[in-house]
C-alpha cells in the first residue's frame, strides 16, 4: 500500500506541474558505461512561478569526454538551483518516473553523493570547514566513475586563498576518479585558472540571474 500511495502522490505532483505550465517526459535511460546526459527544458518543480519572475528552464549536458562541470556566478544566479534540478531528474528518471523536461537522455548512475552547506556540528566539535573535508573525503572515497557527484560551493567555511586552493585539489580528485560531477563555486579566480590540457574533462558553465 505504501508503493500505491507513493505512485499516487507523484502521478498528482505531474499533473500539477503540467497544469502549470511545466513540461514533462519520460527519459531514456542508457546504460551505465555510457556516462552522459542530455536533458533539454529541464525545469525545478520545487520552485513556485510567480507572475514577475516565472521559472526559468536549462539545458543540461555531459558525456564521457567532458562530465566535470563547473559552475560559477553571482550569488542569488541559480547555481544551487540548477545542480538540485539535475539531481532530481536524475533520481525520478532513474527510478521509472516522468521528469520536469521537454526531452531527457541520460545514464544510469551506481550512486549520487551530494554536498550542500550545513551548519557547524557542535556535538562533533566540529566547525564548518572540517565537517565539509570531512564530508568530501567520504565521498572521494565511496564514489566510482559511474557516480553523480552534486558538490554546491565546497570549502566556503575557511578564508578566500584556503578556500581556493582546497577546491583546486578536490576538482583535481573528481577529474581524475571521473565521477559526473556539478561543482559551484564564487571563486571565479580559481575557476579561471583551470585551463590546458589537463583540465580536459572540465565544462565551465556560468548562469546568469
Amino acid at each position: 500500500l505504501v508503493g500505491v500511495d507513493l505512485y499516487w502522490s507523484l502521478a498528482s505532483s505531474f499533473k500539477q506541474w503540467q497544469q502549470r505550465g511545466m513540461p514533462i517526459c519520460l527519459p531514456q535511460i542508457l546504460p551505465v558505461q555510457q556516462r552522459e546526459a542530455e536533458i533539454i527544458g529541464a525545469c525545478n518543480p520545487l520552485i513556485e512561478p510567480q507572475p514577475d519572475s516565472p521559472v526559468v528552464a536549462n539545458d543540461i549536458g555531459r558525456n564521457a569526454g567532458q562530465n566535470l562541470v563547473l559552475i560559477t556566478g553571482a550569488n542569488n544566479g541559480g547555481k544551487t538551483t540548477y545542480i538540485k534540478t539535475a539531481g532530481l531528474i536524475q533520481l525520478l528518471g532513474q527510478n521509472g518516473l516522468y521528469v520536469p523536461a521537454k526531452q531527457a537522455r541520460f545514464s544510469r548512475v551506481d550512486a549520487i553523493f551530494s554536498h550542500f552547506v550545513a551548519a557547524d556540528d557542535i556535538g562533533r566539535g566540529e566547525g564548518r570547514y572540517r565537517n565539509e573535508l570531512r564530508r568530501m573525503r567520504f565521498i572521494l572515497e565511496q564514489a566510482t566513475p559511474f557516480s553523480l557527484v552534486i558538490l554546491d560551493e565546497p570549502c566556503g567555511g575557511t578564508d578566500y586563498l584556503e578556500g581556493q586552493r582546497q577546491s583546486k585539489i578536490l576538482l583535481q580528485g573528481f577529474h581524475l576518479l571521473g565521477a559526473a560531477t556539478y561543482f559551484t563555486t564564487h571563486m571565479h579566480e580559481m575557476a579561471a585558472s583551470l585551463t590546458g590540457p589537463e583540465w580536459s574533462a572540465l565544462l565551465h558553465l556560468r548562469v546568469m540571474t
